[in-house]
């Protein structure tokens, strides 16, 4: 090749290359960890979107601690706060967003491990509580201290803390927390401390138990505990000695009497006094908590110089300490290395796509919304309690939430990913008989908890799965289908196709239950067994005994977080019947019309120009417009209507007025990224679910 021609193109090669570097440092920029995570604070919204409902709390209930894309650790701030344990919030159900004044900004340390977007979930993590302190004791040992200058972007968070001018930061590999402590040099009697019996939320008393620690080398700690019957081990590093490192544990007043005056469960009561020459501890609680044991910790506190730099790496496994320091030395060396490689990955995902947004809103919308669909559900691979196989996903929380917006976007566009949650989804339906919709870290028993929400919809994420089943490579679908039996023989199951509703849930779960057929069929079809897809395609149209032929709409009653409207215009099996049992196109379109408000607007009872302030207002049988998830897939209802075009108004109202930049800009709970993949999905102008499992 010509001298010249070869400079030429080493040159177009290096520009080349300076342009896919600022565009990764776009993406960072752009993609905000804080997005979502304090009560929602948008503009008041115009035309038909001033029309909808807000039924549930408006808050997006994110946190902006660092993980990497589907990490099994994340590192938050800890205020106590519902419901991350990050934040200022109240715990709120509908309405305006409350916050606790003296949460604000004020942190007890750093915990490890939380969910994202969820509401009332039931089981919070924040486990191992690190805080940099001064002169620890028994009363200061969880003082609250005010964080400064909080940053953060995918990857990476930092602040300083106001009291003793301590620099933060925090960063994340896939199985390990690294701290990293700036120690101010005219700080006194700077020491590090660490909770290993902390755990779950400030406003509620979750139960850790057995826990145990030890000291296994001078910059080495180890140990387990117990939370809602899941074990965890973790290895804990420091780059510096522990220098006049002590244990420090008490179980504290012995044991309440219960309101019927029964003796709770007796506990050994320690001396409360912390034993300097233990290079171990160990508090076995059962059934007490810390309501019940008034006082309940084990801590770890050692010395540290003032004008240093203090390393922590914290390595977790849910199989056994040996597995947790393995995961410690598997991990990159350094915080800096593991910062560089935490933001590495997160640039290769947030640049998966060539999205060229409309201004600087659009941009940080699209980016912050598909950070945040990238944090759940946690991938730990070989660290199931429950089988051999290496794969194990959890924290769906729930799967009601993220099967028709999180998943398809996973399998279409992050194939790499999505191939490790079908397989772990198929593995958990094996060793449980079926996959619970709120599949946490917790004993088999408390997985049943929201089961009332749907029924099946794991068949739905596995057919679109196989749908793209190119992209995911090796995945047994044959053996995906051998649970097809064991989910027509639940009991709930057996229930709607007897009688066409099951008693105590609401008539969506004979949706579900027509949905999950027809996904099974889908996926037999394909694979060739016949057999399978015979004895269930009768199945697929349980669908029609819940609507009612005069009103168009499902039958009236119960339904969760919403009315039979919000319900009753979900694509499913055998759409072109559904608008039959309608009335035909024009009487399904005039029902859509009602729910979305147009009516409202043309007949005047709503004005276009909305209304002032916040909260909005409460409009039963309306759409609830991404406040909530219950009725997210409705607008495309409209594809079977004689205005198919509404669609598409109704997807522009939601991402102009439902959506903005910044803590206060999410409608609703993100329910585990399902919320900001449904923003991703329509930006990208892809909607998977619109796709049903038709012959």
């Amino acid at each position: 090749m010509n001298f010249k021609y070869l400079l030429i193109s080493m040159m177009i090669g290096l520009l080349s290359l300076s342009a896919q570097q600022n565009k990764l440092h776009d993406a960072l920029k752009y993609a905000d960890p804080f997005y979502g995570n304090a009560g929602t604070d948008i503009p008041p919204a115009k035309g038909v979107a001033a029309t909808w409902n807000w039924e549930k709390a408006q808050q997006g209930n994110t946190h902006p601690g660092p993980q990497m894309p589907f990490g099994m650790v994340s590192i938050i701030p800890y205020t106590g706060s519902y419901p991350t344990g990050y934040g200022a919030n109240k715990k709120t159900f509908t309405g305006e967003a409350q916050y606790f004044d003296k949460y604000k900004d004020a942190a007890y340390g750093f915990t490890h491990m939380q969910q994202s977007g969820t509401g009332t979930i039931g089981i919070y993590y924040n486990f191992l509580r690190v805080s940099p302190t001064t002169n620890y004791n028994k009363e200061n040992r969880k003082a609250r201290f005010k964080m400064k200058e909080q940053n953060a972007h995918p990857g990476y968070f930092n602040c300083t803390i106001a009291e003793n001018d301590v620099k933060v930061e925090l960063t994340a590999s896939q199985k390990v927390g690294f701290h990293r402590y700036h120690i101010p040099a005219n700080m006194e009697s700077a020491q590090i401390s660490i909770d290993f019996s902390e755990g779950g939320l400030d406003i509620r008393e979750d139960n850790v138990r057995n826990v145990k620690a030890q000291k296994e080398s001078k910059t080495l700690l180890s140990g387990e505990f117990n939370h809602v019957g899941f074990n965890y081990y973790f290895a804990l590093e420091s780059s510096v000695p522990f220098k006049n490192g002590s244990f420090y544990h008490v179980i504290g007043d012995r044991p309440e009497r219960s309101k019927n005056n029964k003796k709770k469960s007796k506990v050994e009561i320690p001396n409360p006094d912390p034993d300097k020459s233990l290079d171990q501890a160990e508090i076995k609680i059962n059934k007490l908590t810390r309501k019940n044991c008034r006082m309940f910790y084990l801590d770890y506190v050692f010395d540290v110089e003032s004008g240093s730099n203090v390393e922590l790496k914290i390595a977790f496994s849910f199989r056994s300490v040996e597995q947790a320091k393995s995961n410690l030395k598997k991990a990159p060396s350094s915080f800096n290395e593991a910062r560089s490689q935490a933001e590495l990955t997160w640039q290769k995902c947030l640049t998966r796509f060539d999205y060229k947004g409309k201004d600087e809103r659009d941009k940080r919308l699209f980016y912050s919304n598909l950070y945040h669909s990238l944090v759940k559900p946690s991938i730990c691979d070989n660290e199931s309690p429950f089988w051999e196989d290496e794969v194990f996903v959890t924290d769906f929380s729930t799967l009601w939430d993220v099967y028709k917006t999180q998943i398809p976007l996973l399998v279409k566009y992050y194939p790499e990913y999505a191939s490790k949650v079908i397989k772990g989804m198929i593995n958990a339906m094996d060793a449980h008989g079926y996959f619970p919709c709120g599949y946490q870290k917790c004993d088999p028993k408390n997985m049943k908890k929201f089961d009332g929400q749907c029924t099946g919809m794991e068949w739905v994420a596995l057919a679109y799965a196989y749908r793209h089943k190119d992209k995911l490579g090796d995945i047994d679908w044959k053996r995906s289908l051998k649970n097809a039996e064991k989910f027509a023989q639940m009991d709930r199951v057996q229930e709607i196709l007897k009688n066409g509703h099951a008693e105590g849930l609401s008539n969506t779960h004979t949706l579900d239950v027509s949905s999950a057929f027809a996904a099974i069929c889908f996926i037999a079809k394909g694979e060739g067994m016949n057999a399978v897809y015979n004895k269930y395609a009768d199945h697929r149209n349980i669908w029609k005994k819940v609507y009612n032929s005069d009103s168009g709409l499902l039958k009236e009653g119960e339904y969760y977080e919403g009315t039979h409207w919000n319900y009753s215009f979900r694509p499913h099996f055998n759409m072109e019947e559904r608008v039959k049992l309608a009335g035909g196109k024009e009487k399904f379109t005039e029902l859509l019309d009602t729910f979305f408000g147009f009516k409202d607007i043309e007949d005047g009872t709503v004005s276009p120009e909305g209304v002032e302030g916040f909260p909005r207002q409460l409009r039963k049988f309306r759409f609830e417009g991404l406040n909530n998830e219950c009725d997210m897939e409705a607008p495309f209802a409209y594809q079977w209507s004689s205005k198919p075009e509404r669609t598409q108004e109704v997807i522009d109202a939601v991402m102009k007025y439902q959506f903005q930049p910044g803590p206060h800009g999410i409608p609703g709970n993100n329910d585990s990224g399902g919320t900001s993949s449904w923003w991703v999905l329509n930006a990208i102008g892809d909607f998977p679910l619109v796709e049903n499992f038709e012959d």
